[in-house]
């Protein structure tokens, strides 16, 4: 006996659940992990600042830690620099010659360095 599209039994997918039930299903994941996310994130920054205000306040020490970051790394930086362009300077050079324009490698190089440095 043949059956018409009205009698036939919704689709489902390997796990026995119709395609909208699947969709329900894998948005309520996204959404229940996505809050979970954003939990963990604002509990992380209240965290932070509780403990960021807490005594005893060591402003000497304070100081001394962002001079090691910010002025210790200035070598660091100026390495990974150097061969960041390097290899970049490398790389587009070989576009720019099918374009007959090598006397932009440097400017590109120190701009798009600069930028991302």
């Amino acid at each position: 006996m043949a059956t018409t599209e009205a009698e036939e039994e919704p689709k489902t997918h390997p796990g026995g659940q119709s395609a909208v039930a699947q969709g329900f299903e894998n948005v309520s994941k996204l959404l229940v992990g996505t809050v979970s996310d954003l939990g963990g994130v604002a509990s992380l920054g209240f965290q932070i600042v509780r403990w960021a205000i807490r005594p005893p306040y060591r402003v000497a020490s304070f100081f001394s830690q962002l001079d090691f970051v910010g002025v210790g790394s200035t070598f660091l930086v100026c390495l990974t620099g150097t061969f960041t362009g390097m290899v970049f300077a490398h790389q587009s050079a070989r576009a720019f010659e099918l374009f007959n324009a090598e006397s932009m490698v440097g400017p590109t190089v120190a701009l798009t360095v600069t930028r991302e440095l």
